[in-house]
């Protein structure tokens, strides 16, 4: 719960701070764009806390758009989010690779993003949050390591195959 509401400080703090003048600020609105790539518990509880933070905020417009594992649709919906002209976007990317080209898109285009819980495949974004899943996959490691006896089988079980948490927890 905790790691939304940074989320959304952090992106409304950008947006503040594109402002020329503090009265202009309470005047405007402003618009978020969320691409979500999937519709997971975590997920979903993630998006109802966004939009009860954005209604916190007079003149602050929330757009979520979720791709349903559907990373073409989700490369629509991000081109649909920059045609708008948000002023924030926030892409969680289903896929790594096949998303980068819109996201950066977005990013030439002046719109401040969010790369938000798994990476894209380009330095061209504003910021990137998310968890250190390279840790988290040794850590796996090491447990396994420590309850199994020695010349066990192991199956390793993983997310979407092109999504960077899996690609990263993997290695």
């Amino acid at each position: 719960m905790k790691k939304f509401a940074v989320i959304f400080q952090v992106a409304f703090f950008i947006m503040l701070c594109s402002c020329k003048k503090e009265s202009e600020a309470v005047s405007q609105s402003y618009t978020i764009g969320f691409s979500q790539c999937v519709e997971d518990m975590w997920r979903q509880i993630t998006m109802i806390q966004m939009e009860a933070e954005a209604g916190k905020y007079p003149g602050l417009h929330l757009i979520i758009k979720t791709a349903s594992g559907d990373t073409d649709k989700q490369i629509e919906q991000i081109h649909e989010l920059t045609d708008a002209k948000v002023d924030l976007l926030i892409i969680s990317p289903n896929e790594t690779e096949p998303v980068t080209a819109a996201a950066v898109e977005a990013y030439k285009k002046g719109i401040p993003n969010i790369i938000w819980d798994r990476k894209i495949n380009s330095d061209q974004y504003t910021t990137f949050i998310s968890a250190d899943n390279y840790a988290i996959g040794r850590d796996v490691g090491q447990y396994v390591l420590s309850v199994l006896p020695e010349g066990s089988s192991i199956l390793e079980i993983s997310g979407l195959k092109g999504s960077s948490p899996a690609i990263e927890r993997h290695k």
